[in-house]
């Protein structure tokens, strides 16, 4: 059985230690049936960031049963967004294991870090 648990704001904050520009990734995925990266997870994380100083390029929210790791649909789904992820410091994939290595390499370069939730 899959299961899925956020880890600490704590440990979220140290990987972010010294990168102010955030973009934010859920998945309509595992992480929305387990709450860790749905629409309303990805909202609260950018808020919480805020109030610890964070700017908040953008929080990309993705609809139920579309997963971030299905790279045609990734392509589509950011071009919105390229702008925000050139410019940010970091991406925060709040996604499962696969989503987060897959996904990311499709919307990042290797400037950019990205940290799995």
């Amino acid at each position: 059985m899959i299961r899925q648990v956020q880890k600490p704001i704590e440990e979220i904050l140290q990987f972010l230690d010294g990168k102010q520009k955030i973009v934010l990734m859920g998945c309509g995925g595992y992480t929305t049936v387990f709450h860790t990266g749905g629409d309303p997870e990805v909202k609260k994380m950018a808020e919480t960031l805020f109030k610890h100083g964070k700017d908040i390029l953008a929080a990309i929210t993705v609809p139920f049963g579309e997963f971030t790791c299905y790279a045609p649909w990734n392509k589509e789904r950011l071009k919105p967004y390229r702008r925000q992820i050139e410019e940010c410091d970091a991406m925060l994939m709040m996604t499962c294991g696969i989503e987060c290595n897959d996904g990311l390499l499709n919307v990042i370069d290797s400037k950019r870090a990205g940290y799995p939730l």
